[in-house]
């Protein structure tokens, strides 16, 4: 066998334990680089499964909101008693969902401050739903929807729903951000993971 045979495949040996290095080498970073891209994509969508808790417990207690202003505006026109009860007690759903929203948010200090204001907003609500109560029972209807707590309580429920509309626009804003990303990292992570596969099968053949 002539020297430049032996050369020649020696120098092919060299350059295959090499490919073969440089293949494993760019696996592993496809595979490091495919897990980094799985992770964040789970993290987003942890974040926008947490986002849609906050916002089914933000319909929650803005429907309450509304039945309150439902059932204060019933008893207005019927006088039916048992429409006062039923505010006093979609107000206190409401400062139940408002401590649920304080957990769910205790990291978004916006949110936190919003839900300052409507806990003030809740308690002056609920003050003014049992004061409107013992009122209703001492006078008729025409005289008691006159009174100042009526009215108060009134305008009290009104503010006490608008306040939940921008703590909503807030959480509806995070979840489309957040839903765009995470359909950036699943296709960046698809896309490594095709480019990379086809690059190591080209480079192995």
């Amino acid at each position: 066998m002539r020297r430049s045979d032996v050369s020649l495949r020696g120098n092919e040996g060299r350059y295959l334990l090499i490919g073969f290095a440089i293949a494993i080498v760019a696996a592993a970073s496809v595979a490091l680089t495919s897990s980094n891209e799985i992770t964040w994509n789970y993290t987003w969508i942890d974040r926008i499964t947490h986002t849609g808790a906050v916002l089914g417990t933000l319909d929650t207690a803005r429907a309450d909101s509304f039945e309150s202003l439902a059932a204060l505006q019933n008893y207005s026109q019927t006088g039916d008693r048992k429409s006062l009860d039923k505010v006093a007690l979609s107000v206190s759903e409401i400062q139940r969902q408002d401590a649920g929203l304080r957990v769910l948010t205790h990291d978004n200090q916006i949110q936190q401050q919003r839900l300052d204001q409507v806990d003030q907003t809740g308690a002056r609500a609920a003050s003014l739903a049992r004061e409107v109560i013992r009122t209703a029972a001492t006078m008729n209807r025409v005289d008691a929807v006159k009174a100042a707590s009526f009215l108060d309580l009134d305008a009290t429920l009104s503010r006490l729903r608008a306040q939940f509309n921008p703590m909503s626009a807030m959480e509806q804003a995070l979840l489309i951000d957040r839903t765009a990303k995470a359909r950036t990292t699943s296709r960046r992570g698809a896309m490594v993971m095709g480019v990379g596969g086809s690059f190591i099968f080209l480079w192995l053949l």
